[in-house]
């Protein structure tokens, strides 16, 4: 026979597990008095089982699969309530039961044949009176705690950093590090840096498993409305004379500088990793190129999957990637040669001038808030949170206007390329081209490829020939210094070594 026992619990805080190896030792007797070949035990210690649970209870729901997996035939626990008080799992119970021929036994519940209708009919009333003992339990707690709050106690719990395990005095070396930590954050340092020095400081905290403090730990201890002798507790506000660690014009000051919605993290897509992909088309069907491999070496092609019906039909260029970057890298150095020849200031656009003359303000209005803080009189607090607000402001300013500079036509990375094709001249180009461009970042160089070679798609050339070919900038239409397109034929002609197309190119065109 193989016996399967489950062990529960509903706390255990301090984690010794001594209740369910208890309850182990018992229904181990039984087992073995039933002449058990094999026992195996599910064991859910520090987990209720009554419908106000939020706890899951990973050892019940695996017993429960290996029961209807016939891996034993007798469940035994100390009695019916260690199982379970929901009604709804007695029904899993009960189905297994009947399903599967289990049968269980308890130490000091009695036992129910569950494959009977009078069994089940009894089991389910006993589960229905345990739920309602203990929603009945659930009910006096939450009157007894209702209560101490009403009276301006705390309702309890691990000890707050900074007092006392009764919470009504103050553990004067904890005030002072969040003290400090207040001040910081109202001189403009982030909760990163203050995590840090707390750590490296060896500032001991309760119930942490390591001395390493998370930068989110250290602004929930800040909002607490506790430090400012506030007991509050789901935003019910029950008493505000208790004993203080800061005052609250300092954790309001400090409270607004947090929630500030510009200081969340910015999440989105990684950067891109290669030149070419999203900024060049198929000339065939118009969906973005993207990197392919073959025998070792990789292409650029447009999705199969994604062409259009009319275009499904017909030969979809395909080309070498160190091929492409080398005509797309000389594209791009003929027509930079044209910008320079027509000597034009490409410089930030109005739109980033605008940007930069704000932040300047702000910048100026900073400067001045700063300045009275050395005033008699002063709310120094509210000041100190004026001056974070404008820095967090020009903060975010300053991204729009990096993020407006790295994708507007005149940005750094075209400027950079114009002003290296002056000081070199255009003789020099040629020889410090590569160079160059080896030398600017991914980003950088789509930011140029943007900017010089719009509408760029991959084209076949006289039916064999691959060509990346884009429509001429409206910044040098009509330009004479240098032969843009003649200029463009050359270069590709003399850097593009064979033509750049995959001999076995039927496997990649799908």
């Amino acid at each position: 026979m193989k016996v399967a026992i489950y062990t529960r619990i509903s706390q255990d805080r301090e984690g010794t597990e001594v209740g369910v190896l208890n309850q182990e030792v018992t229904c181990r007797e039984i087992a073995e008095s039933l002449g058990a070949e094999a026992i195996t035990v599910y064991r859910d210690n520090d987990r209720g089982a009554s419908s106000r649970s939020k706890k899951s209870r990973p050892d019940f729901q695996r017993m429960l699969e290996d029961a209807h997996a016939g891996k034993f035939s007798v469940i035994v626990a100390y009695s019916m309530s260690r199982l379970t008080r929901r009604p709804r799992e007695w029904e899993d119970l009960i189905q297994v039961a009947e399903k599967k021929g289990i049968r269980y036994l308890f130490k000091v519940s009695p036992t129910y044949d569950l494959t009977t209708a009078d069994g089940r009919a009894t089991a389910r009333t006993v589960a229905a009176w345990d739920a309602a003992e203990a929603e009945r339990t659930g009910e006096r707690v939450q009157h007894a705690v209702q209560a101490k709050l009403t009276q301006g106690q705390d309702m309890g719990g691990p000890r707050p950093f900074g007092f006392t395990v009764d919470r009504q005095s103050i553990v004067e070396e904890e005030a002072d590090a969040l003290r400090w930590a207040y001040a910081q954050i109202l001189d403009g340092r982030s909760l990163v840096s203050i995590a840090r020095e707390f750590t490296e400081r060896g500032i001991l905290r309760d119930r942490a498993k390591e001395n390493s403090w998370r930068p989110q730990t250290i602004r929930n201890m800040l909002l607490r409305p506790r430090n400012v002798g506030r007991l509050q507790v789901k935003g019910v506000l029950y008493a505000e004379n208790l004993p203080a660690i800061i005052d609250v014009e300092t954790h309001e000051a400090v409270k607004a500088i947090l929630e500030n919605p510009s200081r969340k993290p910015t999440r989105g897509r990684e950067p891109v990793k290669q030149s070419l992909t999203g900024l060049v088309a198929c000339g065939v069907c118009g969906n973005y190129v993207r990197l392919a491999s073959s025998r070792g070496q990789s292409y650029l092609k447009c999705a199969a999957d994604g062409r259009p019906i009319s275009t499904a039909k017909l030969r979809h260029p395909t080309m070498l990637l160190a091929s492409a970057e080398i005509e797309v890298q000389e594209t791009v150095k003929v027509t930079l040669m044209t910008y320079a020849a027509l000597d034009k200031d490409f410089s930030t656009s109005s739109d980033t001038k605008d940007l930069q003359l704000r932040i300047a303000e702000l910048r100026r209005r900073r400067d001045l808030t700063q300045d009275l803080l050395i005033e008699p009189g002063m709310n120094v607090p509210k000041l100190k949170a004026d001056i974070a607000g404008l820095g967090l402001e020009i903060d975010s300013l300053q991204q729009s206007f990096d993020q407006a500079v790295a994708s507007n036509v005149g940005g750094v990375a075209l400027d950079a390329a114009v002003d290296f094709i002056h000081q070199v001249g255009q003789e020099g180009v040629g020889s410090a081209w590569s160079a160059f461009w080896d030398s600017v970042d991914v980003a950088q160089r789509r930011s140029l490829i943007s900017a010089v070679m719009p509408n760029a798609r991959l084209m076949l050339s006289n039916g064999k020939r691959r060509r990346i070919i884009a429509d001429v900038p409206d910044a040098v239409k009509g330009a004479e210094p240098v032969a843009l397109l003649a200029g463009l034929a050359e270069a590709a002609d003399s850097s593009v070594t064979g033509d750049g197309a995959y001999q076995g190119a039927s496997d990649l065109n799908g």
